[in-house]
């Protein structure tokens, strides 16, 4: 119980017409037999039919088989339709089953045509193995039919094809399982053969060739090809073309391999190469082009046409590939070959050629045959060769003898010269050296020019002929019937109608001349006679005296080509316009002619050019340079007029350029505007020429070329200093290195103050020529006195160009400040003290104030404390700067005082008077607890539980701003090092309102955008920002030793205390806060504080960065803590 596939090959097969089932090896197993009407080997057209047999030894399970893969038994002629029907059994009593198949287009070969027929197919053993390969069989390349059957020997033709040797193989065990399939040639005529083999892995194809088959036998790896049916059979096509040197094949065995094994075939009929050539004598076309249709002469064109060869035995024709390397040739009867053939398609040609010379007959033998000098190809044989007669004289006439020309008739005699042009010619007699005899004569006339200018064919004896108007050649030729043409007979003839003729004067007609030492020329032809040089003369005409001079010999002549002469006269030595010559000269049969007037003008002199004076300085602009120019005799050839324009370095090498204008004229003024593409010097040149060719250049032009614009440098005075008087000398430095810069062309504007009242506010004077210009180099030092106002509000700026025009150039606003000599008045020296308080206990601080204390002049102000009673000893300086905290421990009535200085001034503050008390008398009486800080705590409880929420804010936002805001107190011009303090700024720096420029409080506009301030806008500038007010208050500084105190007084222990500097630095440092006066917000309602507080801490807490504040937010605690403990 099998599934198995069986498919036919080809198109039309019809696998499976009929059905029989037998077991047809005698296997003891049935098999099955498929007709297949349609049949065909694949190989021919030829469609016989045939029964194939599937043996039960095939018969797997999914199998997919081939019907080329399987034993077949065939009809043999093409529409048989053997397979028809079929039927299988034991009909001769054996062990195996026998086959009839009917085929109903069966032709007897009786002349009846397809009659039909029953087949028995006697069964017999049968050779079945897992390989096999069929013999080969040859295929012609176009006709696709086998070459050889029934036993002939085919004869096959060298060179032609490729022919197709094709075999297949098949495998049991599939195609896969086949390696190489391949033939093989041998021959009985010597040792060697010839080996093509297909290895199907890699689907190329090899050949070897050895002994007598090396060079005879070639592989067209092109065509060759191989395919698989995809299930067990291969199919290989081996393209080979055969030599003409091709032994006789005596075997091909055809050969495969496999897995399974290998096998090899014969190839049942041997084949032959055909290589005897001959000529196909029916087709060849012999040509004889020319006059002559009949005899041949030595230059006569030969031609031989439609050369076709073939194969001698198999009569196949030469064509295509295979006529290559064979060349034939037109042989003489000497043997001499005249011409070779060329391929012309499928055929051969000879072209048209002449015989050449040396023979002559009636019946003259040429044949075609192989070129000696290029032979057949080897192993190639001639059949013979193709001959044809043709009637043949190579030798031409001898010359006419006693050839003769009569002028004037045929009674007058001979003659060379003539005056009418008609004249007879005539001859005596002519022989023929050839066997063809004369046929006619002939008469070339040439011109004295060389050139023929008449042919009379035929002409006879006595005969008129008309001759050109010139000196002429007469050539008589003979003619015989071969179309050979023997020497000719000459005579030459003159015949002059004409005077002399005057041409081509120089110089040309109406001419202007620049020069009076040249020569003045003509040329004159005669074509008949000839000219009698010594009647060559000339006369010449002067318009000023109106006089004709005689006439004159002239000075030479010279011969010139075609026959013509030149005459020459000299130039007269005179300027002027409307001068001409006349020329006359006579032939030698005394024709005189006199030339037209040449007229002709002299002028030596050369235009006059005007371009100025001086040099040109080129700005930014395009130049326009300008040339008067003038000429009064010949006038100025516009067309010349011509410039050129350069830097200096390439100006001798630069190119002239005209302006494009044409025509004549006696003066103009040319002008073109040029724009440079360099920069410094150069150069710039005119040039004309007049009529007469007189050229006037012009001077050559300096030029400065100048884009670069001038730069602004140094200005004085510095900006950075402060004048002292209103009336001040400016200065400002400008560099232009190229052409510089004239007095006139830098200017000054100022802007004041009160000079706004007349050009408004910001605004600058007129421009106006600076007082004084140096110049040192390409430097250039402008100088003007100004007009200032007191004050900042002085703006200068210069503009310039320079001589080139570039420009102007404006400078930036310098800036000068002017402040006049005034009185130092000197500061006032106040201060306060917190906490304000006359009556303190030994060892509290105080936080001294200088704030209140000011300067006129609103200078920086350097300030110094004092004690009478603690201090450095001997001077009782406590410190320096604005702000000082100090702790008074010595009992008493301490006077203190502010000394403040502005550089100039000191002045003395009034004592302030501090009493200090011992801290046993700060109250407690005896037997009384000590109020401690828990005491003060419980009594400040109120005001903590009231101000809790405002304290913590208000008190981490002023924190916050205090650390952003501190800076280094002031430190004094001498004295001792102090450790910076730290305050916080009771002023506010101004900004416009508009721009947020920084402003001066006294501005009355803003520098930067120009506005003018109102009193809104000033209030607004001087209005400080708003902050909570509070005091100061001291913290110790942790970690910091105190002066040592006695055990029983608590008072600073005496100490060596060194010199005021060394005592400074050994005192506790203070850091000053500011912290919220609680006090008088005691004074204000809660509830309007508390509102007021949020206000502010909400508007500040917008600015302040979280992260940072988190920072902060631990030494804030700290600081609020000691604030609430403090109050």
């Amino acid at each position: 119980n099998v599934n198995i596939s069986i498919f036919g090959d080809l198109p039309g097969e019809r696998l499976g017409s009929s059905l029989a089932v037998g077991d047809i090896d005698g296997d003891g197993t049935s098999d099955l037999v498929m007709g297949a009407v349609g049949w065909g080997d694949g190989i021919s057209t030829s469609r016989p039919g045939a029964a194939l047999i599937l043996l039960s030894a095939l018969i797997r399970d999914g199998s997919m088989l081939n019907s080329s893969s399987l034993p077949v038994i065939s009809s043999r002629n093409d529409g048989d339709q053997a397979g028809y029907s079929l039927y299988a059994g034991n009909l001769t009593g054996d062990a195996r089953e026998d086959l009839i198949m009917s085929s109903p287009g069966y032709d007897a070969g009786v002349g009846l045509g397809k009659v039909g027929g029953v087949f028995l197919w006697e069964a017999g053993p049968l050779e079945y193995t897992d390989i096999g390969i069929s013999p080969v069989r040859i295929i012609g390349s176009h006709q696709m039919i086998p070459l050889m059957d029934y036993g002939e020997v085919p004869f096959l033709s060298p060179m032609s094809g490729p022919y197709i040797f094709r075999v297949s193989g098949r495998s049991i065990g599939g195609y896969q399982d086949i390696s190489t399939i391949s033939i093989s040639m041998d021959s009985l005529e010597g040792a060697g053969g010839a080996l093509f083999l297909f290895d199907t892995a890699s689907g190329s194809f090899s050949s070897q060739t050895s002994g007598i088959f090396s060079g005879s036998v070639m592989m067209d790896a092109v065509n060759c090809s191989g395919s698989s049916d995809g299930v067990q059979s291969w199919m290989v096509d081996f393209a080979l073309y055969l030599g003409w040197s091709m032994p006789p094949v005596d075997r091909i065995v055809s050969h495969i391999t496999g897995s399974s094994g290998e096998d090899h075939n014969y190839l049942s009929t041997i084949f032959r190469v055909d290589n005897t050539i001959t000529l196909e004598t029916d087709s060849v076309d012999v040509k004889l082009l020319g006059d002559s249709q009949i005899w041949v002469n030595a230059n006569s064109l030969l031609a031989v046409e439609n050369i076709t060869l073939m194969h001698s035995i198999n009569g196949e024709t030469i064509e295509g590939a295979a006529l290559e390397g064979i060349s034939l040739a037109l042989v003489r009867p000497d043997g001499i070959p005249v011409q070779i053939s060329w391929r012309n398609g499928s055929t051969l040609q000879l072209n048209a050629t002449g015989v050449g010379g040396g023979i002559s007959g009636e019946n003259v033998m040429f044949s075609i045959g192989p070129s000696p000098s290029d032979p057949l190809p080897q192993g190639a044989l001639w059949s013979g060769n193709y001959t044809f007669e043709m009637p043949v004289d190579t030798d031409p006439p001898l010359e006419v003898t006693s050839f003769l020309v009569y002028t004037d008739g045929l009674e007058s005699g001979t003659s060379d010269l003539d005056d009418d042009r008609l004249v007879w010619v005539s001859w005596s007699g002519v022989s023929d050296m050839g066997p063809s005899l004369i046929d006619r004569c002939f008469l070339e006339i040439w011109g004295g020019d060389g050139m023929l200018k008449n042919v009379i064919d035929p002409i006879d004896r006595y005969d008129a002929v008309i001759l050109p108007e010139d000196r002429c050649t007469l050539k008589l030729y003979a003619v015989d019937r071969a179309g050979n043409i023997g020497p000719p007979a000459v005579r030459s003839v003159i015949s002059d109608l004409d005077a002399p003729i005057f041409f081509d004067p120089s110089p040309s007609p109406d001419c202007w001349l620049d020069t009076m030492e040249g020569e003045l020329k003509v040329k004159v032809i005669d074509r008949g006679s000839g000219l009698d040089p010594e009647t060559a003369m000339y006369r010449i005409y002067d318009p000023r005296s109106d006089i004709l001079s005689e006439w004159m010999d002239v000075l030479g002549t010279e011969q010139m080509d075609g026959g013509a002469v030149r005459l020459a006269a000299e130039v007269p030595d005179r300027e002027g316009y409307g001068q001409y010559i006349q020329w006359k000269v006579s032939d030698n049969v005394g024709q005189t002619s006199i030339s037209a007037p040449y007229s002709f003008h002299i002028d030596t002199t050369m235009p006059v050019l005007d371009i100025g004076e001086g040099e040109v300085i080129i700005g930014p602009e395009p130049y326009t340079m300008e040339c008067f120019m003038e000429d009064e005799l010949s006038w100025l050839n516009l067309s010349t007029v011509e410039f050129r324009f350069d830097s200096a370095s390439l100006f001798p090498e630069s190119n002239w350029y005209r302006i494009g204008w044409d025509g004549l004229r006696v003066s103009a003024s040319a002008t073109i505007e040029v724009d440079p593409d360099f920069r410094g010097f150069g150069y710039a040149q005119w040039r004309v020429r007049d009529r007469a060719g007189n050229l006037a250049e012009s001077d050559i032009i300096r030029v400065m070329v100048d884009r670069e614009l001038p730069v602004f440098t140094d200005f004085e005075p510095n900006e950075s200093l402060i004048m002292t008087e209103k009336e001040i000398e400016v200065t400002i430095h400008v560099v232009d290195a190229q052409s510089g810069i004239d007095p006139g062309d830098i200017e000054i504007s100022v802007s004041t103050l009160s000079g706004w009242v007349r050009y408004g506010v910001g605004g600058y004077s007129p421009w106006k020529k600076v007082d004084e210009l140096e110049v040192s180099g390409s430097d250039h030092i402008a100088t003007s006195k100004v007009e200032l106002d007191e004050g900042m509000f002085n703006l200068v700026k210069f503009r310039v160009r320079d001589r080139a025009g570039n420009g102007w150039v404006v400078s930036r606003p310098h800036r000068i400040i002017v402040e006049l000599p005034h009185e130092d008045l000197p500061p006032t020296a106040l201060f306060t003290i917190r906490p304000a308080s006359d009556v303190i206990f030994s060892g509290d601080e105080l936080l001294l104030d200088g704030t209140p204390s000011m300067d006129p002049e609103e200078e920086m102000l350097n300030y110094t404390w004092y004690s009478n009673l603690e201090g450095y000893p001997g001077t009782g300086l406590l410190g320096y700067g604005r702000e000082l905290n100090i702790t008074l421990t010595v009992i008493g009535v301490h006077e203190l005082r502010l000394v403040v200085s502005d550089g100039n001034n000191t002045v003395e503050s009034d004592p302030v008077r501090v009493r200090v008390l011992p801290v046993e008398s700060s109250g407690t009486s005896t037997g009384e607890k000590k109020r401690g800080v828990a005491d003060i705590l419980k009594d400040a409880l109120p005001y903590i539980l009231l101000f809790t929420i405002i304290g913590i804010l208000v008190g981490a936002l002023i924190s916050y701003l205090i650390l952003r805001r501190r800076r280094p107190v002031e430190m004094p011009e001498s004295g001792p090092e102090l450790v910076d303090a730290v305050y916080e700024p009771d002023y506010v720096v101004p900004h416009c309102p508009y721009c947020g420029e920084e402003v001066r409080p006294t501005d009355e506009y803003c520098i930067k955008c120009g506005t003018v301030f109102t009193e809104k806008d000033k209030h607004e500038m001087l209005s400080p920002r708003k902050k909570k007010k509070g005091k100061k208050r001291k913290k110790k500084d942790r970690g910091k030793a105190l002066p040592p105190k006695d055990e029983d007084s608590n008072l600073p222990v005496e100490e060596d205390l060194g010199d005021e500097e060394e005592y400074l630095a050994r005192e506790p440092v203070l850091e000053e806060e500011e912290v919220p006066d609680i006090e008088e917000a005691e004074d204000m309602d809660i509830e309007e504080l508390e509102e007021e507080a949020f206000e502010e801490v909400e508007e500040e807490l917008e600015e302040i960065d979280e992260e940072a504040f988190e920072e902060e937010l631990p030494d804030l605690e700290d600081d609020i803590e000691d604030w609430e403990v403090d109050e």
